[in-house]
C-alpha cells in the first residue's frame, strides 16, 4: 500500500504526518516503520484529518492516541506551507489527547521554514512526587496534561540509560497518561534552562530521547513558576530552542520540512 507523507521537523524532534487515510488498528504498526531508519527515522507519527469546520482546520490523531505540541507546531506550519491559512492569521486545530481546539500563529522565515507559536492545554495537575529508580531517589514535580505527563527534575547531570528507563516505568505508572516523559534540567542562564527529554508511548511501546519536546518545556516552565513568577522561559534541548510561556500557557520554535512524498507499506499492513 502507498501512503502520502510530510516529515517536519519542529526543534529537530522529526515528526512524519501520514495524508492518507489509515485504519485507526494500524496506527501502532505503521508509526513503528516509519520510525525505524529503512523508512523515516521519524521520532513520532500522526494520521491528518481534514474538518473545515468553520477556523478549525485539522484533527491531528497521534499513533499513540497521545497529545503533542511539537507535532502540532509542525501541524501548524504546513497549514501555512500549504496556502490553507495566511503568515499571521490565526487558526484552530485539535489534537488527541485533548478535544478543545487550540489556536496557532505561523510565520514563514525562510523557504521551507517557519516560526510557529500555539497555545497549549491548561496543566490538569501538578504535585510532588519522589520515586525510586535503579537505586537511586529522584525528587521533582510530576506535570500532567490532557494526554501526556511529565516528570520534571533538578539534576547536575543526566541519568544514565538504565535511570532513564526505570524513570519512565514509574512515570508510566503514576500518571497513568497516553504518553509519559522525564524532564531533566539544570540551569543554564539567567531565563535559560537545559533538558535532555525521554519520552515513552504507551500504545506503540515506544521509547525515545527526543530532539526537543513542547509539552515538556511547557511542564519545567510550569514547574519552574511555582516557585518564582515567571515570563517566557527558554529551553534549551539537544534539537535546539523552544520558548514556553507559563502565563498563557503557550510554546515557540522553528518548523522546517526536510521532505515529503510516498512510502511503500509491505503487504498484510493494513
Amino acid at each position: 500500500m502507498h501512503l502520502r507523507f510530510v516529515k517536519a521537523s519542529p526543534c529537530s524532534n522529526t515528526t512524519v504526518f501520514i495524508l492518507d487515510k489509515v485504519p485507526r488498528a494500524a496506527y501502532a504498526t505503521v508509526a513503528g516503520l516509519i520510525m525505524d531508519t529503512e523508512y523515516l527515522a521519524a521520532e513520532q507519527v500522526g494520521f491528518l484529518s481534514s474538518l473545515q469546520n468553520g477556523e478549525v482546520l485539522f484533527h491531528l490523531e497521534m499513533a499513540g492516541g497521545e497529545f503533542c505540541g511539537n507535532a502540532m507546531l509542525a501541524l501548524g506550519a504546513w497549514v501555512v506551507k500549504e496556502g490553507l491559512a495566511a503568515p499571521g492569521q490565526e487558526f484552530f486545530l485539535i489534537c488527541s489527547g485533548t478535544e478543545k481546539p487550540l489556536p496557532y500563529a505561523v510565520e514563514r522565515i525562510a523557504a521551507g521554514c517557519f516560526d510557529v507559536r500555539g497555545k497549549m492545554p491548561e496543566a490538569l495537575t501538578m504535585r510532588p512526587v519522589a520515586m525510586e529508580a535503579a537505586g537511586q531517589r529522584f525528587s521533582g514535580t510530576l506535570v500532567t496534561f490532557p494526554g501526556i505527563g511529565h516528570f520534571c527534575f533538578e539534576t547536575t547531570a543526566f541519568p544514565d540509560q538504565v535511570q532513564y528507563d526505570a524513570l519512565l516505568t514509574a512515570v508510566a505508572k503514576i500518571s497513568g497518561a497516553d504518553a509519559y516523559g522525564v524532564i531533566p534540567y539544570w540551569r543554564q542562564a539567567m531565563d535559560t534552562w537545559q533538558i535532555r527529554p525521554y519520552i515513552g508511548v504507551a500504545a506503540t511501546g515506544s521509547r525515545v530521547y527526543e530532539k526537543s519536546c513542547g509539552s515538556g518545556s511547557l511542564a519545567l516552565a510550569l514547574t519552574l513558576s511555582e516557585k518564582e513568577e515567571r515570563g517566557r522561559l527558554r529551553i534549551l534541548q539537544p534539537g535546539g530552542m523552544i520558548m514556553a510561556d507559563p502565563k498563557e500557557p503557550s510554546i515557540s520554535t522553528t518548523v522546517c520540512f526536510p521532505c515529503e512524498g510516498g512510502l511503500w507499506l509491505p503487504d498484510g499492513v493494513i
